[in-house]
């Protein structure tokens, strides 16, 4: 990371470390967690989604379901952007497709 200003290490490290509380809560408070396979090395759980997004906010980005609300784990779908006006235009991509 020596190469990035130290503003951007700084929100790098703080999002990193809310991201892994997420996925320490979940596991400290027993939470049943169920995963879902992308592909076969690919195992992906509800506080890997939420750490995800975190992480994308905490950047500056845009973190939606496919309908533009808010996302949240149980969201049947996820839009992620470095921006809102981008997150709008893919949006928008979204519903021409469906």
């Amino acid at each position: 990371m020596d190469n990035f200003p130290a503003e951007a290490q700084k929100v790098a490290v703080a999002a990193a470390k809310e991201a892994g509380k997420i996925i320490l809560n979940y596991y400290e408070a027993n939470m049943k967690v169920s995963t879902k396979q992308g592909n076969p090395r690919n195992l992906v759980t509800a506080a890997d989604k939420e750490a995800d997004a975190l992480i994308i906010r905490e950047a500056g980005g845009t973190v939606t379901d496919p309908d533009g609300r808010e996302w949240e784990p149980e969201s049947k779908g996820v839009i992620a952007a470095s921006s809102a006006k981008i997150a709008e235009q893919l949006l928008a991509k979204v519903k021409d497709a469906l």
